[in-house]
């Protein structure tokens, strides 16, 4: 068989640990899934808010209290440990019981895992929040409960980690901040009020209010989010001449700012609720810069102003949800501001909703995170919801993925994990479940590309998932046979007597049974059988693996004997740490190649002898091509 030379018009580009615009689909079924796959399923009691701090997930469980979780591998959280209030062996006999939300929040103080455990009064009456050393996951510590109206009342609580400061939103109370350090005392004591402050009273007093009005009485912070050091400008009159120009020049400084969410009255609904950004770098002194209420007759009236955050991706950007549960899915979407670089202005850009045709009994956002320009919310029975705000005046859908039996209540992304990693806590009976987003289109495949099209023509994309891995998750061989073939994994040299692998020795398909596996070899093949007989015009692959020296380079070969050097057509590296498992992408460059051959992509490590360690039993790695196609 002779080698066809592929025509490789531009240079191959790696990334490390960058993910495909379009991912494999695996896991459990879905009723509805649009760019986003299914990693894994933890069973077990959820529902609740989820915060990561460093390796460990803290996840409320409604009603019951909270869980952790290791995520030494991110992909697959390990439940280590959980904090279920009493009575309870090992916990005090006056723990008066069940918690409602049981949002947790958690920080590393002088080596110590410091977790809080916020619960409401809409459960058994409790109004209690603990203060737990969770240093050793089987054996949380209570350092200090509050059992009273005025502090325990938390429906969830920010741990501002920097200042070890904790700021409690619910109940009537308005602004709360406590100095942490007492906790952390031998004994422990109890953390110490700096500041209990009605808002609106804050907002009245307020030198940047001026004229504006003070809007209506107050009614509860619904939920609190604290940034750190961010950059506000200053007031004019505090402006700095930097360039010696004789004028002053805008003056930026350091602030720590609060949101809070004022929901309003869910039972009257119609934008009774309000937001209020407060500058709180001096926490016993807090000033209101902004309170907004939104007019009578602008969009969608605002049941309950459940949240808020600024977009990762454009500080400038605000984001508030809207949680109703009692009007469908054209209701009980989110809002899109701008606001001004001092934080005293803001414009309202856009709504979104999760829309009519969902199939969803209840439907809303709910809590909800945000990593580069793309906002990520639990839905309740709506699932996982991603929407894409890059462009903020036109929000649209960038995906979801609504489970079986879904009644997600938040959505976390990590914000280390390249990509989007994201865990959802379910408020019903699926537990906690782990999803990976990536952004749709075709455009990563042929990014920067020109491909000339004829009329009638039209770029159509395909994926092979590489060993085994197919959108049921299934192993077997007949779940990812494309065109009677299937793409399997060959390693070199042969693995020890026993191990699930097979040797590539040859141009010839071996197809059988394909348990996933996680070995280590010198080389690693994959058969790449293409779907349709059209031309390839662009192509790329993403394969996670870890290498002793950190460096793992692709070739992609024609169909052909795979021994001969000439047949390599495309090489390029990826970086990443030694020993820890990245996602390694390589794009080919623009192709031309009569698609009805077969393409072999060969993976490696750099370093002659080095062992390459590919991981199948979390994460599916794939290779995605792009054909010309009629319209």
């Amino acid at each position: 068989m002779r080698f066809i030379k592929l025509q490789i018009l531009l240079a191959a580009v790696v990334t490390a640990s960058v993910l495909p615009a379009v991912a494999p689909a695996h896991g459990s079924p879905a009723v509805v899934q649009e760019h986003v796959r299914h990693v894994t399923t933890v069973p077990g009691a959820t529902g609740g808010h989820a915060v990561i701090e460093g390796d460990r997930l803290y996840v409320g469980a409604y009603g019951l209290g909270m869980r952790l979780f290791d995520l030494t591998d991110p992909y697959d959280p390990q439940p280590v440990g959980e904090f279920y209030p009493g009575p309870q062996p090992g916990q005090p006999d006056n723990d008066i019981g069940l918690r409602a939300d049981a949002v947790p929040d958690a920080a590393v103080f002088d080596g110590r895992h410091i977790v809080t455990l916020n619960g409401t009064s809409r459960t058994a009456g409790a109004q209690q929040t603990e203060f737990v050393d969770w240093t050793d996951p089987a054996d949380p510590q209570v350092l200090w409960r509050f059992t009273d109206s005025t502090n325990g009342e938390a429906h969830n609580g920010d741990i501002v980690d920097a200042r070890r400061l904790w700021l409690p939103s619910g109940g009537g109370n308005g602004l709360r901040i406590y100095d942490l350090e007492p906790l952390l005392a031998e004994p422990p004591a109890a953390p110490t009020q700096l500041v209990m402050v009605n808002p609106v009273t804050l907002w009245l007093e307020s030198p940047y209010r001026q004229d504006r009005p003070v809007g209506g009485n107050f009614s509860h912070i619904h939920d609190i989010e604290v940034y750190v050091d961010r950059e506000v400008l200053l007031p004019e009159g505090q402006w700095v001449d930097s360039d010696g120009d004789g004028v002053a020049d805008k003056t930026y400084a350091k602030r720590d700012i609060a949101l809070l969410a004022e929901g309003g009255s869910y039972l009257s609904g119609n934008n009774s609720g309000s937001l209020f950004i407060v500058d709180i770098t001096d926490p016993a002194n807090p000033v209101a810069l902004l309170r907004y209420q939104r007019p009578a007759g602008l969009g969608q009236p605002v049941r309950y102003v459940h949240e808020a955050q600024f977009l990762d991706g454009q500080p400038d950007i605000l984001v508030t949800s809207d949680e109703d549960l009692h009007n469908g899915c054209d209701a009980g979407g989110v809002t899109i501001h701008r606001v001004s670089e001092d934080l005293t202005q803001i414009e309202e850009l856009s709504q979104w909703f999760i829309g009519t045709g969902t199939p969803a009994a209840v439907c809303s956002s709910h809590v909800m995170s945000t990593k580069d320009d793309f906002l990520f919310f639990g839905g309740y029975n709506a699932g996982l919801q991603v929407v894409d705000l890059s462009d903020p005046t036109d929000p649209q859908r960038a995906g979801r993925y609504i489970a079986a039996g879904a009644n997600s209540w938040g959505a976390l992304v990590h914000p280390e994990v390249p990509g989007y990693l994201t865990y959802v806590g379910d408020f019903g009976a699926r537990g906690l479940d782990v999803f990976e987003f990536t952004a749709p289109g075709v455009s990563d495949a042929c990014a920067g590309r020109d491909i000339e099209l004829a009329a009638g023509q039209q770029l159509v994309e395909h994926t092979v998932y590489l060993h085994g891995t197919s959108p049921s998750g299934n192993a077997d061989a007949a779940q990812d046979t494309l065109d009677g073939r299937a793409s399997r994994l060959y390693m070199a040299p042969a693995a020890p007597a026993g191990s699930d692998h097979k040797v590539f020795a040859s141009p010839e398909y071996v197809v059988g049974p394909n348990p996933n596996f996680a070995q280590s070899a010198l080389l690693g093949y994959w058969i790449l059988p293409l779907e349709a007989s059209a031309r390839v015009v662009c192509a790329e692959a993403v394969v996670y693996a870890a290498t002793a020296d950190g460096q793992l380079g692709m070739q992609l070969w024609a169909d052909a004997p795979w021994a001969s050097a000439d047949g390599i057509e495309a090489s390029a590296t990826g970086s990443s740490s030694p020993n820890q498992v990245a996602p390694y992408r390589v794009n080919f460059g623009t192709l031309d190649v009569v698609a009805g051959l077969d393409l072999l992509l060969q993976a490696q490590p750099n370093t002659p002898g080095s062992l390459m360690y590919y991981d199948s039993t979390s994460r599916p790695s794939w290779f995605t091509y792009v054909t010309v196609e009629a319209a």
